[in-house]
């Protein structure tokens, strides 16, 4: 019996002893994580996007969403670089001035002329300094046949695209598409700015930490009291969403290493991402049907991601939409130019915080998407 117990107390030790080595290791991993893996939601969680106090944003029929026409808008990126004061530091801020059909633009568009349209994202709307399409209107020669959209919008994808295309067709003639995308286009669903929203811009008194973008008062030192007052409701709120999930799910683990990882395996699964890559293809085929294969120019912009370090791994997780898009792109006989290898991009010409170019990347994807335009549809 003694033989018998001192066995048992033997095997007790032994699985204490593993468990807390299991414990330990874990942990272990999951501080490394935190120190060495970059966090997937830190521009959303942290990220304050701030537009000036006003109607900014206007939802169409068509599903998406454009700015309001002839705005003159402020917009403003502020990061939470300290949770738990929280302490806030700017990282960019600059002017948006819009056209009648509420684009980033200069000019109007006329109804007569033919129109080259740069379709993208906020890559192409130009977020994160002035936007570069301002010094391409600029120097766009008068003489041109043609005239030149910004179809930029931040936020969006193939399907919307295509859709604010089709709406610009009633009254205007487009007979050339620039679309200028980055690998997790192919996925994004297009969506329109919610009323909280859309009121929390209007009116920044009520805005809260659940808000996607915040409206900013003029006033200055009103400016600066909202800008904390938001950054304390973030903090907040974002804490709040992290008690709603499980201790496996608040881990550093699962957020910077398994689901990055999994997303890395099997991007398909989840979030409908199969059904709007298809989508996507979709929408460029009836975009080709109407102007001609020849007359699509596609400019593939690589992310801050993408030109980081290989630590920085599973930050390129859209490289499995990029690649089928790629292939997707060349079968079908599209005109295609890699901004990799094109552009002189390096990590300095991006923000410190934030995934957009700085001023000095905008002019030289300015320069490259100018040059790209030149050498497939000729001299304009």
């Amino acid at each position: 019996m003694f033989e018998y117990h001192k066995s048992k107390l033997g095997y007790l030790i032994v699985a204490s002893v593993t468990a807390a080595t299991i414990v330990l290791g874990l942990l272990a991993i999951n501080k490394a994580a935190q120190i060495y893996l970059p966090d997937p939601s830190y521009v959303e969680d942290r990220g304050l996007m701030f537009f000036s106090q006003g109607k900014v944003f206007q939802n169409k029929s068509w599903g998406g969403f454009v700015y309001e026409p002839h705005a003159q808008i402020t917009a403003r990126m502020s990061f939470i670089v300290n949770p738990d004061i929280p302490t806030v530091v700017d990282e960019y801020q600059y002017k948006i001035k819009t056209n009648s059909a509420g684009l980033v633009q200069l000019t109007d568009i006329s109804s007569i002329k033919p129109s080259i349209i740069f379709l993208g994202d906020s890559l192409t709307e130009g977020q994160g300094a002035s936007p570069w399409f301002y010094e391409l209107e600029r120097r766009w020669p008068e003489t041109s046949s043609y005239q030149i959209i910004n179809g930029g919008i931040i936020g969006t994808g193939f399907e919307a695209w295509e859709r604010l295309y089709s709406s610009l067709l009633s009254t205007t003639k487009i007979e050339k598409i620039v679309i200028i995308f980055i690998s997790s286009d192919w996925t994004r669903p297009v969506w329109q700015m919610s009323n909280d929203d859309l009121e929390c811009i209007q009116s920044p008194s009520r805005c809260n930490g659940a808000n996607n973008f915040y409206g900013l008062f003029h006033d200055p030192s009103e400016a600066g009291a909202e800008i904390h007052r938001i950054a304390v409701d973030r903090v907040k709120y974002v804490a709040e969403e992290a008690r709603r999930q499980s201790i496996v799910q608040a881990s550093a683990i699962y957020k910077r290493l398994l689901k990055p990882a999994y997303l890395l395996w099997s991007p398909f699964r989840g979030a409908n991402s199969k059904a709007q890559f298809e989508s996507s293809k979709t929408a460029i085929e009836k975009m080709a049907s109407a102007v001609g294969v020849k007359n699509i120019l596609f400019f593939e912009v690589p992310t801050k991601g993408e030109l980081s370090p290989p630590s920085d791994y599973f930050s390129k997780r859209g490289d499995y939409f990029s690649k089928r898009g790629d292939d997707f792109i060349r079968r079908s006989g599209f005109s295609y130019i890699n901004g990799s290898k094109e552009c002189p991009l390096t990590i300095s010409d991006y923000h410190t915080h934030d995934g957009h170019p700085n001023g000095v990347g905008y002019r030289k994807l300015e320069y490259c998407i100018e040059r790209s335009v030149k050498k497939v549809f000729g001299p304009q």
